[in-house]
């Protein structure tokens, strides 16, 4: 005879929650997300900004809060984000959108 055994064991954790694009400037971008469940296990963040159209990567960013600051972009740039959380079990599904980074003003003759 076979018991079930009713404890659930740990597992990836869920994917990042109402991310949203919380400050862009020219070179840079902040995302900021809520945290899913974790299934009790510490989990990372990670967010990895490619160009637009090509999907070139340009930054892979791992942090211990779903607050993602990428630096050192190209001005002017559309780009694709794709965030997601793991943990000692795996990695979450990831989460997509798309954003871009401000022109740099056009300088006049004075």
């Amino acid at each position: 005879m076979f018991l079930i055994n009713c404890f659930s064991f740990p597992g990836p954790p869920d994917p990042p929650r109402n991310c949203s694009l919380s400050n862009q400037t020219q070179e840079s971008l902040q995302v900021e997300c809520i945290e899913g469940f974790s299934s009790g296990l510490t989990q990372e963040f990670h967010m990895e900004v490619f160009s637009s159209p090509n999907n070139q990567l340009l930054v892979n960013i791992t942090a211990r809060s779903p607050k993602l600051l990428a630096r050192g972009l190209p001005p002017g740039r559309s780009l694709f984000l794709r965030v997601y959380a793991s943990n000692t079990k795996g990695r979450s599904r990831s989460v997509t959108f798309d954003a871009y980074t401000l022109r740099m003003a056009d300088k006049h003759p004075g």
